[in-house]
Parts: C-alpha cells; sequence; structure tokens
C-alpha cells in the first residue's frame, strides 16, 4: 500500500540556498508541495517570485502554483541579505535559462487561507524566509490557522546568530511576525541555524560531483557561487 504524501505549502523569500530547499522538495515523494508562497526577506518581493519560479522550472516534475506575498516587515523597513546571496539573490549569475512558470496573482496570505480552509486539517506550513505572510493570515483568520496542523520554521538561533551576536536572518527581519506566529498556539517546529549548520556543507570533490551529476544538481551549485566565495 503506498503511504500518503504530506501536504506541505512552502513559504520562502527565495534565494540561494532556499533554491535548494525547495528543488529538494518538489523531488521528494513523500511531499505534495501544494503551493509555494513568497515574501521579500534575502531579496525584495519580486525577486523572491522571480527565483521560486526559475527553481520550480529546474526542479522539474511537480509545478505548483506559486503566490507573491508581503513586500515588506509588518513594522519596520526591509532589509535584504545582497552580500551573501548576490544582489538578484541567486549568485548574480547569467547563465540561468528564463523561469518557464509565472505566478499567480493572488496575494499569498489569500491562499494560504483558501487552502487551510478548504483541506481537512492536514496541511503543514514550511517557511524558509520571515514569518510574515504567516502572521498575517493569523491576524485576519486566526480560527483558519488553528486548523495547520504544524508549522516548521527555519529561523531564531538558540546560541549565535548570523545576524547580529543573538539574531538569526529569518526572525531578525520580522520579529514582531515571528513573534505572532511563536504565541499562535499553532504546533511550532523551530529549525534553528544551528541545527542548519550542523547540517554538513559539501566538499569540493561533492560539489563537483552535485555539479556534473544533472542540470538540477548544477543549478543548485552554480546559483549558491556568491556563497561558495564567502565560504558560508
Amino acid at each position: 500500500m503506498q503511504t500518503a504524501r504530506k501536504k506541505i505549502i512552502i513559504d520562502t523569500d527565495t534565494a540561494s540556498d532556499d533554491a535548494v530547499a525547495l528543488v529538494m522538495a518538489l523531488r521528494e515523494p513523500t511531499l505534495q508541495v501544494l503551493a509555494i508562497t513568497t515574501v521579500a526577506g534575502n531579496v525584495p518581493l519580486e525577486l523572491a517570485t522571480k527565483n521560486a519560479c526559475l527553481s520550480v522550472t529546474y526542479a522539474g516534475g511537480a509545478r505548483p502554483p506559486i503566490y507573491p506575498g508581503a513586500d515588506h516587515p509588518l513594522c519596520r523597513p526591509l532589509r535584504c541579505a545582497e552580500g551573501i546571496h548576490g544582489k538578484d539573490g541567486m549568485g548574480d549569475q547569467t547563465c540561468f535559462r528564463a523561469p518557464e512558470v509565472e505566478a499567480e496573482r493572488t496575494h499569498a496570505v489569500d491562499a494560504i487561507l483558501r487552502l487551510v480552509r478548504e483541506g481537512e486539517g492536514d496541511i503543514e506550513i514550511v517557511t524558509l524566509g520571515p514569518l510574515t505572510n504567516l502572521a498575517l493570515a493569523i491576524m485576519q483568520e486566526p480560527e483558519t490557522m488553528k486548523r495547520v496542523p504544524r508549522i516548521t520554521a527555519m529561523g531564531g538561533a538558540a546560541f549565535y546568530g548570523n545576524t547580529s551576536p543573538t539574531a538569526e536572518f529569518n526572525f531578525w527581519v520580522d520579529a514582531e511576525a515571528a513573534d505572532i506566529v511563536c504565541r499562535s498556539g499553532i504546533p511550532l517546529t523551530i529549525a534553528t541555524i544551528e541545527a542548519c549548520h550542523k547540517a554538513g556543507n559539501l566538499g569540493p570533490e561533492e560539489m563537483a560531483k552535485l555539479e556534473a551529476v544533472s542540470e538540477r544538481g548544477w543549478f543548485c551549485v552554480t546559483c549558491n557561487d556568491t556563497m561558495r566565495r564567502l565560504g558560508i
């Protein structure tokens, strides 16, 4: 008997690291990505959305709808991370082909609420960027969002941040949104920056093998060229 795939929505401020996560999620047979929602963070919203479309193009296979969301944090100016991911968020490369998918016109918050409302209480949300979209959804329809069985968020730091001595970038960009999500009562798993560091880095030989194995592998390596040069 085939095991049912876990249904998820991925919320992302798509830059090079998130691009790899999107490719991995879309190729994972145990996951059903119902939608990708974008938010300003690593890069402005327009670039985050374009990069999500590009990532779906190179992932191949399933092409879930992509919904652009919040273009700025709840209460503060947007601060991006071009110095880490490049001005375009994808290593400032000129070798990628044009995205083969386009974003939807529906706002990400409306899409999240509709999907959760129409679901059976079995749609989890995975966040890779600032939590602005989720905070807006919770403020708009708190009872609907209580149907979400779990949010898994990449954010926060247990001991040492990557943006300040104590702050991780995603939570730092929109701390008010992170506070709303953490206080929502929705079951929450936080993958801190330390957990991400412990995932391990590929060495030069492994990177070369990944780059050569397929176009997807080449894309995942190439879009992270800025981070590679910085030794991140």
